[in-house]
């Protein structure tokens, strides 16, 4: 069974699953809206100007892997 892209721990599962849905290494556009998308599509910002993509994904990695999103996930399905 495949890994859900949620449900990575570390940057080889999100190769993984990035390989299993045939996304090429280098296709950091592809890849970075599928991260932002599964955290919610949060508010990025790059304070060292006018980022590539790879920097970009790599931002956006190091935030998906630090799992935060998750507990915001959390809170918006709590109703208050």
């Amino acid at each position: 069974m495949a890994l859900a892209l949620k449900d990575c721990k570390n940057r080889n599962d999100v190769d993984e699953v990035f390989k299993a849905k045939g996304i090429s290494s280098n296709n950091y556009e592809a890849k970075n809206a599928m991260l932002l998308d599964v955290m919610g599509n949060p508010q990025m910002f790059c304070s060292i100007g006018n980022p590539t993509n790879e920097q970009k994904y790599e931002m956006i990695l190091i935030s998906f892997l630090g799992g935060k999103w998750k507990y915001a996930e959390a809170l918006s399905k709590i109703s208050l």
